[in-house]
């Protein structure tokens, strides 16, 4: 009778359904979309080097086990205007993968998300970058000359990545909070081809 059961089991398990071992962070990182969107669209989500990005939130993310942890630390309105995130944790659990696939269960809703993809090569380059670039602007609690030390020392220079081969993705507004203000910049997705 026990062999019964097991017949089933093994069924999903060779064709994918359950996975034998859990997702990495290399196999993670790069850009999906959900099943039917393109990657065009801006219904998608970037996963690297520890961030994510997608049209109206960005964070951190973490791999534990099937379980995906995503930290939502901005999020933004229907004109990009950053705002205050509803929900600042969410656990998203990855229930089969492939090379190109995912399905995970996200608040009780299962989505099928696929690897963006160029022709047939994806477009997971080879080394990317996500670095923050002061635009000039601050909101103060001290003085002015203080606020633009402070985001000067934080600020990239993004024309120093151009000048060694890199070239701009994308980028999302993005505020640094320090002692005294907000130095508001930018997050710039850089991607560089061997």
């Amino acid at each position: 009778m026990k062999n019964i059961a097991i017949i089933p089991a093994l069924a999903l398990l060779l064709q994918g359904c359950i996975p034998t071992t859990p997702p990495t962070t290399e196999w993670l990182e790069g850009s999906w979309v959900p099943e039917g969107t393109e990657c065009a669209s801006d219904g998608g989500i970037v996963f690297l080097d520890g961030k994510f990005e997608s049209f109206n939130s960005d964070g951190t993310w973490q791999l534990n086990g099937n379980a995906l942890n995503l930290t939502v630390v901005t999020e933004y309105d229907e004109n990009q205007n950053p705002i205050t995130p509803k929900e600042d944790k969410v656990t998203w659990t990855i229930e089969s993968f492939d090379q190109n696939t995912y399905t995970a269960t996200i608040k009780d809703l299962e989505v099928k998300w696929n690897r963006c993809q160029k022709g047939d090569e994806l477009v997971k380059p080879t080394q990317q970058k996500i670095v923050w670039e002061w635009t000039q602007g601050y909101s103060m609690q001290q003085g002015a000359f203080v606020m633009t030390d402070k985001c000067k020392a934080m600020s990239q220079n993004i024309q120093q990545y151009l000048d060694d081969g890199w070239k701009i993705i994308s980028t999302v507004p993005f505020e640094r909070y320090v002692t005294g203000g907000t130095c508001q910049g930018r997050d710039v997705v850089l991607e560089k081809s061997s």
